[in-house]
């Protein structure tokens, strides 16, 4: 049982304890702390709600704990048992349901809260940002998380979760302790009946799941490098979900915004001011292609010298399908999509081989590449020295902050003169 107190007392003198049912199972098994602070709130799709004051007080450090249980998932009839029925050939006592027991994870949730009485009060309300709608995000992003790893998990959100009742309690502070109440309630969730099928065995080996959790941290703290591959992976998913034309859609999405941050870094590490960089870059009326070339400063040949057809293929496979999508409505195939991802990794490959080759933007290396493109792309006589020079962790996070702060700024100009011009 937690008895032990993790969260400021005087600002959330109860916690609340709740368990929800994923719609799949996440192969993780460790328990792990979330701080859910204002700069979070802000980059989160709960921006603009209103907060839940009777409940939450941001910022607030949650505990989710995660395990696996079985369910059994009614499953139809067969496709024979259907036809057979129609056609008279079989009496309708053989049509049966036939239930499946498999297994999905489980996420128990701490929540330092205010007084609240428990019999009376929602666990979600739609028009605020409630204890369910905390959980359930920082839950998202710990799938988001796992799926950086190469599992193909798909997003989650409060909507997504299947029907069923949410049982809650919350223990009282007494002496430093949590001293828990005994009192339970039900918050009935409406939701989809069935389960989703996609799912992974859980768990993985501590290490692999400490490695989530570095990602998570990274995530949630909306590093340059894990933003980018999240967008990716998006993309993949996608793609696996048989959706050719949002895959296509994600993987232009996610080399545009590689493109627009390399080019965007790139004058950042040379500190030249807000102004000149947001006219040079002409971040509205320049087309990727555009600024592609803008990234020049990283050497390794022009963009238009394309020896080996990344550049054209994703043009082609990429931009182009994109633009037939957007402005022409067409539909695509399969096919194409799977020649969108190989033109996406292959561009993106390239930009890292670039970054990596460059001696002349230390800072914007250890924002875009890691450890594996250094191995895949370092000079023998570097790759030790540039190991090191991105393994700095507190340097590495001064300069995300330093570059997400730069960029706000020239985007906000950007916008401001594109709205002026309107």
């Amino acid at each position: 049982m937690l008895t032990d107190i993790w969260f400021d007392a005087q600002k959330a003198p109860r916690c609340l304890a709740l368990s929800v049912r994923l719609p799949m199972l996440v192969p993780l098994d460790q328990p792990i702390e979330v701080d859910i602070d204002t700069a979070r709130l802000l980059r989160s799709p709960h921006r603009d709600t209103p907060i839940d004051c009777a409940w939450l007080d941001i910022p607030i450090p949650i505990r989710l704990f995660w395990t696996a249980a079985q369910v059994d998932v009614p499953c139809t009839t067969t496709p024979t048992d259907h036809l057979g029925f129609l056609i008279g050939s079989l009496a309708p006592s053989s049509v049966t349901m036939t239930p499946r027991t498999r297994r999905v994870s489980v996420v128990t949730a701490f929540v330092p809260v205010g007084v609240f009485n428990p019999v009376d009060e929602q666990l979600r309300r739609r028009d605020v940002l409630g204890p369910l709608d905390v959980v359930v995000w920082a839950i998202a992003d710990q799938i988001r998380a796992t799926r950086l790893s190469g599992h193909a998990l798909r997003d989650i959100s409060v909507e997504v979760l299947p029907e069923q009742s949410i049982p809650y309690t919350y223990a009282d502070v007494s002496e430093g302790k949590l001293i828990w109440t005994g009192q339970w309630g039900t918050y009935h969730h409406e939701g989809p009946r069935a389960d989703s099928v996609g799912y992974h065995e859980a768990p993985l080996s501590k290490a692999d799941q400490d490695e989530i959790r570095r990602r998570f941290a990274d995530l949630r703290h909306g590093t340059t490098s894990a933003v980018m591959a999240d967008l990716l992976m998006r993309a993949h998913i996608a793609l696996d979900a048989g959706l050719p034309e949002m895959a296509i859609l994600g993987y232009a999405i996610a080399c545009e915004s590689w493109i627009t941050n390399l080019a965007l870094s790139l004058k950042w590490e040379n500190s030249e001011i807000e102004a000149i960089a947001a006219a040079k870059l002409g971040l509205i009326n320049s087309g990727p292609h555009t600024l592609l070339r803008k990234c020049d400063e990283l050497g390794g040949g022009s963009w238009d010298d394309d020896k080996e057809g990344h550049i054209r293929a994703w043009l082609r496979d990429v931009a182009g399908e994109r633009n037939r999508i957007v402005h022409r409505g067409e539909r695509a195939t399969m096919d194409q999509a799977d020649r969108a991802r190989e033109a996406a990794g292959q561009l993106i490959e390239l930009l890292k081989r670039r970054i990596v080759s460059s001696s002349k933007f230390p800072r914007t290396r250890t924002l875009f590449v890691g450890e594996r493109s250094v191995d895949e792309y370092g000079s023998k006589k570097r790759k030790e020295q540039l190991r090191v020079a991105i393994s700095g962790t507190a340097a590495n996070l001064s300069n995300e902050e330093d570059f997400r702060a730069w960029r706000e700024k020239v985007l906000d100009l950007t916008y401001r003169r594109a709205d002026r011009s309107v």
